[in-house]
This record gives structure tokens, C-alpha cells and sequence, in this order.
């Protein structure tokens, strides 16, 4: 698909504490965000299901507003999502945060209630994955082959990369690239080290 220049993604990363959205360039990534389009909104992932997917929805129909306010043409949802999560179908399998939702279809669920076309893009990825992308190619390590990106606040996330690509295997790298579920001290790395474990 040609992506014209004047063509804009909402993105929305998902944390146990906080949603962040902003609008995104699609064609000048590096220089999409602009710090007054940047919002983020406490959530408490222990809430019910309704709330939750209502929260997101919201979030989701304020940047779409805000885009049509700027006159920007929104042709995508870009969603970082913590895990266990299946990215393909949009369906959380989260049990130790965000349990309400848990087999939820949101993007079916993001569909409807935004009332837009089945065939709209909405893709999730892992918000580890969004983070170390992010990084590898415009932070501090876009000269760097090898990377790991840790991510945490409620919970431990990460990501491995080797020539710009996320590995989730090989040499060095656990199961999926996760190290949350990793046995530490009698516990999980995440158990140990979250926001969680050190409030805790």
C-alpha cells in the first residue's frame, strides 16, 4: 500500500497504570510526536470489563477527534499491549492484570464501538516490542546490532533484537524473549523486581 504523506495513525500504549496516545506520522516517524498531542490517562486495571474497554474506546475516539481537528487523516490503530496477549486476533489472555477482559476481542470490540469499517487497520504488538522498535531505530542504540529492551512499571516486559528484527529464540534469548515468568529466589523475575513486588 502507497502511505501518501499527509497519513496519520492513532497509537495507543497500554500500561497497568497509565493509557498513552499521541498521533503518528506515518511517513516521518522519527519526527510524528508532538509533545502537545501526547496524552496519557490513569487506568486501574482491576477495573470491570465495561470500564476498561470503555477507558480504551475513549481514548481511541479523543485522538480521532483530535486528528479532525488538525485536519489529519487517521487510516490506522497502532496498539502496544502488554501480554499474555493474542496479538493476531487482539484477545487478551491476561490474568494477573486486566483479569475483566480476559478472551475479550478488542479489536472486534474497538470495531463496533467506533463504528468503523471491519477492514480498518488495528494491529497490536507487544508494548516491549513497541518500546525497543522505537529505540532501534531513532533513540540512543540505532547504531547497535544486538539489543535487549526492558520495560517496567506494573509489570516486567522485554524484547531482543539483532539487525533490527525481534527475536524470540535462540543464543541468550528465553522462550518468546520474556523474562517475567523466569523462576527467581522462588518466584518470577517479574514477581521480584514489578512495581508490584517492590510497593510490595
Amino acid at each position: 500500500m502507497l502511505i501518501k504523506e499527509n497519513t496519520y495513525l492513532v497509537a495507543l500504549d497500554v500500561g497497568g497504570t497509565f493509557l498513552k496516545w499521541t498521533i503518528v506520522n506515518l511517513v516521518h516517524i522519527d519526527s510524528a510526536v508532538s509533545w502537545e498531542c501526547l496524552h496519557r490517562l490513569p487506568i486501574d486495571s482491576e477495573n470491570q470489563a465495561e470500564t476498561i474497554i470503555r477507558t480504551f474506546t475513549q481514548v481511541i475516539q479523543a485522538a480521532f477527534e483530535e486528528a479532525n481537528d488538525r485536519k489529519l487523516a487517521v487510516k490506522g490503530i497502532g496498539v502496544s499491549m502488554p501480554g499474555p496477549f493474542d496479538y493476531e486476533k487482539g484477545i487478551s489472555s491476561m490474568q494477573h492484570k486486566f483479569r475483566a477482559i480476559y478472551g475479550v476481542n478488542l479489536r472486534r470490540e474497538f470495531t463496533v464501538r467506533l463504528k468503523l469499517s471491519r477492514s480498518f487497520p488495528i494491529r497490536f504488538i507487544p508494548d516491549p516490542w513497541a518500546f525497543l522498535i522505537g529505540e532501534a531505530y531513532f533513540g540512543a542504540v540505532k547504531n547497535c546490532h544486538r539489543l535487549i529492551g526492558i520495560t517496567l512499571g506494573t509489570g516486567l516486559g522485554s524484547a531482543f533484537m539483532v539487525n533490527k528484527q525481534i527475536v524470540l529464540g535462540g543464543r541468550g534469548v528465553p522462550p518468546e524473549g520474556a523474562l517475567w515468568p523466569l523462576p527467581y529466589k522462588g518466584t518470577t523475575v517479574e514477581d521480584s523486581v514489578s512495581r508490584r513486588a517492590i510497593l510490595d
